[in-house]
């Protein structure tokens, strides 16, 4: 524009549509404006606004009518209140025109965008959103407008972006529309993406990416007569392995009160947390969409997310849950492993081959430290975050889960206050820090609480990875195993595996027992704990 004024009055000449732009010829200038596809062009204040619709607004001292442009504002408001979107529209267009500076016509724009909204011509107002954007990029009001329009356009990830921007913009006096706008997007963005066969559990993972602190600022968020959404699905990258994300499910307590306006943690009250470990069933999983088939069967398996998921009320509403899935093999874990080595199997802190596995054969199998650090990160996020109670942590599990959670208590001895190994076993592997005598000397201060079936056909109480273990619990810590009726554990096939559906069976009375547990001696910091283990 060199020497010319920074507005002119821009007069459309000919509209030609070609394979990459709309091109312009605009009097005044022989230069021609591209515009691709529907995005605004701040360097010629254009907006292109679909097909055989445009417009480009320009302001010169000139031309400027402040008081016309009041009156068409006022009148364009007047239509508002009488529903007469499109006179609306008209009215605010006259008032754009006659703005004098980028303000009023940031002004008039934002009016017409709700005007708009109203008329149902959605793409319409989001190009006026975008252009709002480019006057006044650091105004809190052009970004609530632009979600305001996103949210209409049902672009709900698009009108989150806009809403969180605004309240880091906004002071907090205003705040509060802008906090409602955003609970509104986030949540129809996590009711579109419910986990696949489920109707309780939303995805917050790609390409959304929640964090930990979104989910849970989220749920304060809500309003008291809002339906609860309580269990997410998300994903987490430690510090030493960003490379590995670790897919989890979040069940949060179905009586947290909501809280208006900006979260306040220090009103928070603090809640007990349950920490399930899945069975090898997961290790099942390589192929398709290994993330979502892991964490369904983390959904039918974890009894506070099953629970969740079915809408049943329980004492589990007052925990905190907390599942990880566990990688299904050592290449999920290290792509860069030798080819021989990246078929093992991963269950959860040891690895061995799936044949040697069935045959309870762990003499070549070996510990993954990559895992338990990976979960102990995930442990510390959780808590540096969410409010906890750090007196009740109970890590419970099933099958290759009940080993997991033993091996886990046998790292981190003063985080739980109790450990529930459901058909659980301990394998001896020698020079892998694997030693179930060992395990049990670590084990004390730490209320184990097995659960078995007698007739268990997988995990045989004459296998010496189960029947050495509650053996040695019984005589050095005093600890009896709760034998599980048949009829309770039988499962599929009659293999009476099933000793977690003790815990499904009759839920009210096992969340009662654990919340009346806590640790006699409570860890002060236990993030400075974990962060040192």
């Amino acid at each position: 524009q060199g020497a010319r004024p920074r507005h002119f009055p821009w007069a459309i000449q000919a509209v030609q549509m070609t394979g990459e732009a709309v091109v312009l010829t605009a009097v005044g200038t022989t230069e021609l404006l591209k515009l691709a596809g529907c995005e605004s062009n701040a360097g010629s204040s254009a907006v292109w606004r679909g097909p055989g619709r445009c417009e480009i607004w320009a302001r010169v001292s000139g031309h400027r009518n402040s008081h016309e442009a009041f009156k068409a504002s006022e009148a364009g408001w007047d239509a508002m209140r009488r529903n007469e979107f499109v006179e609306a529209v008209q009215y605010f267009t006259q008032a754009l025109q006659g703005s004098g500076d980028e303000a009023a016509a940031s002004h008039a724009l934002r009016a017409r965008v709700q005007a708009l909204v109203a008329q149902g011509e959605l793409r319409a107002a989001c190009a006026d959103a975008e252009l709002v954007l480019a006057l006044e990029p650091n105004s809190h009001v052009s970004h609530q407008t632009a979600g305001l329009a996103s949210f209409a356009a049902r672009n709900y990830h698009a009108a989150r972006i806009a809403f969180r921007n605004a309240l880091g913009l906004a002071p907090p006096e205003v705040s509060a529309d802008i906090l409602q706008g955003l609970w509104e997007a986030e949540r129809h963005l996590l009711q579109s993406r419910p986990l696949p066969h489920c109707h309780r559990t939303f995805s917050a993972v790609d390409p959304m990416e929640w964090e930990l602190q979104d989910v849970w600022d989220f749920c304060c968020r809500s309003p008291e007569h809002a339906a609860r959404l309580r269990q997410f699905a998300l994903l987490f990258r430690g510090q030493n392995r960003p490379h590995v994300p670790m897919p989890y499910l979040l069940t949060l307590p179905g009586w947290q009160p909501a809280l208006r306006g900006e979260v306040n943690r220090e009103r928070q009250k603090r809640y007990p947390m349950v920490v399930y470990l899945h069975s090898a069933a997961s290790s099942d999983i390589c192929n398709g969409d290994v993330v979502g088939r892991q964490l369904e069967l983390v959904v039918r398996e974890a009894p506070q997310a099953s629970l969740a998921e079915q809408g049943q009320d329980s004492p589990a509403d007052g925990f905190i849950g907390l599942a990880p899935c566990c990688p299904p093999n050592l290449a999920a874990i290290d792509p860069y492993s030798p080819k021989a080595l990246k078929r093992r199997k991963v269950y959860w802190f040891k690895s061995c081959e799936t044949f040697a596995y069935a045959a309870w054969n762990f003499s070549e199998a070996t510990r993954c430290a990559e895992v338990e650090l990976l979960v102990a990160e995930l442990l510390l996020d959780v808590c540096k975050t969410l409010p906890v109670d750090t007196s009740r942590i109970f890590f419970i599990g099933a099958s290759a889960g009940g080993y997991a959670v033993l091996r886990f208590a046998e790292i981190l001895p003063k985080v739980p206050a109790a450990i529930v190994p459901m058909a659980g076993y301990y394998p001896d592997i020698h020079g892998h820090d694997h030693d179930v005598t060992v395990l049990v000397e670590r084990l004390r201060g730490v209320h184990v609480w097995p659960m078995h079936c007698m007739k268990d056909r997988l995990c045989r109480l004459d296998l010496p990875q189960v029947g050495r273990l509650y053996e040695l619990l019984r005589e050095r810590l005093a600890m009896e195993v709760e034998w599980v009726p048949d009829d309770i554990a039988g499962g599929p096939n009659s293999t009476f595996h099933s000793a977690h559906q003790r815990v499904l069976s009759n839920p009210s009375l096992f969340f009662q027992q654990l919340s009346n547990m806590s640790r006699p001696t409570v860890t002060h910091d236990l993030v400075d704990y974990l962060q040192s283990r």
